[in-house]
């Protein structure tokens, strides 16, 4: 008899570490899909904001808006796309809100329109997007002084057990320099 209460004892662990890991593992994936959709987006970000006013003779940026907590709404910029002048627009989207530790967390998403037609755009978890113009010397710009250009941007995802609401927060940040605002 107390061979079999051993012997259900050790299994019992067994299966508890067992469950244990498999969640760990779990945790660690979504952790790692989340990292690397918000990379792929901030390569895309890197890539095109570059190119800001590139063939452009006239206006380069055109307007930056942001909401009352900081965050950009829209970000508007000119560039040349196959030898087209194009207006390029990061819109941001409010998806949802998420509860985390008794607070509203909100989610959007950041949408990418040439003109007025949607052409892609970022993953749908974004907890925050902000650009900032600034002058060649870190100062506040306006959009027809600026010489760099700081993003920033968050990205929240679910970590642990899903009924516990846990978010966890990656965070991506670049300062750039487009060639065409030293002009």
């Amino acid at each position: 008899m107390s061979a079999t209460i051993v012997f259900a004892t050790i299994a019992f662990v067994l299966a508890i570490t067992q469950f244990n890991m498999q969640q760990d593992t779990a945790e660690a994936t979504i952790a790692y899909m989340a990292k690397k959709h918000l990379l792929g987006f901030a390569e895309l970000i890197e890539d095109e904001f570059e190119l800001i006013g590139e063939g452009i003779s006239g206006t380069k940026i055109e307007s930056l808006t942001s909401d009352s907590d900081g965050r950009t709404t829209s970000f508007i910029f000119n560039r040349e796309i196959s030898t087209v002048d194009t207006q390029i627009e990061y819109r941001l989207v409010p998806v949802d809100t998420v509860q985390s530790k008794g607070r509203d967390v909100p989610i959007f998403r950041v949408d990418r329109y040439e003109g007025t037609t949607k052409i892609g755009g970022g993953p749908s978890m974004l907890s925050d997007f902000r650009v900032e113009l600034l002058t060649s010397s870190g100062g506040a710009a306006s959009t027809s002084t600026a010489k760099v250009v700081k993003i920033t941007m968050s990205l929240a995802h679910n970590l642990g057990n899903m009924d516990d609401s846990n978010v966890n927060v990656s965070y991506w940040g670049m300062t750039l320099r487009p060639a065409s605002l030293d002009t």
